[in-house]
């Protein structure tokens, strides 16, 4: 079954128009998707490497889980979907921490690609066990546990490792250091 996405005005307001995802991509229509960081009481930050297959940055380590805003879906919604959909696991509403809004824009596979989001950015504060973790083998080849200090070291160090999150990094990693847990 297809997936619709609502195609969004620049500045976040709807368009009224629904398009699939690959029509989003194809005109390069904005559109939300939720980007979900999943943080244990040690500190650490569970990231995902995505899968040899994804049509965008395969083989980089990313968020914990991450996904478009099915048409007429709030973005809550959406972060319980790809939270179970990419990692089996079953998180709430009141699990959810929103914590910003950012953008990106990039032109990718020759022009055929061209991805303007909307991101609503979310935590989630949990301690879990990696047996429970059951990955969505089409979107994450494995997870990890970081420390957040150790991430931000090896971005610097290692970008090509990484999706580029650009001003999305500091936002979390900012926001993990003023509310430990």
């Amino acid at each position: 079954m297809e997936e619709y996405i609502d195609a969004l005005n620049p500045d976040g307001t709807l368009t009224g128009v629904k398009k699939t995802r690959k029509e989003i991509h194809r005109s390069g229509d904005w559109h939300r998707t939720v980007h979900v960081w999943i943080i244990n009481s040690q500190g650490e930050i569970l990231t995902q490497l995505r899968s040899h297959s994804k049509e965008q940055d395969p083989n980089k380590w990313d968020l914990s889980a991450a996904g478009h805003i099915s048409a007429g879906d709030d973005s809550k919604t959406s972060v319980l979907r790809e939270v179970e959909e990419e990692l089996g696991l079953d998180v709430s509403r009141d699990e959810l921490n929103y914590i910003a809004e950012t953008s990106s824009s990039e032109v990718l596979n020759d022009g055929s690609y061209i991805d303007n989001e909307l991101h609503d950015i979310y935590i989630i504060y949990k301690d879990l066990d990696m047996k429970d973790v059951v990955l969505q083998k089409e979107e994450v080849a494995d997870v990890r546990w970081i420390k957040c200090e150790d991430m931000e070291k090896d971005i610097k160090e290692n970008p090509t490792k990484y999706v580029d999150q650009g001003e999305e990094f500091g936002l979390v990693f900012d926001y993990i250091r003023k509310h430990k847990r």
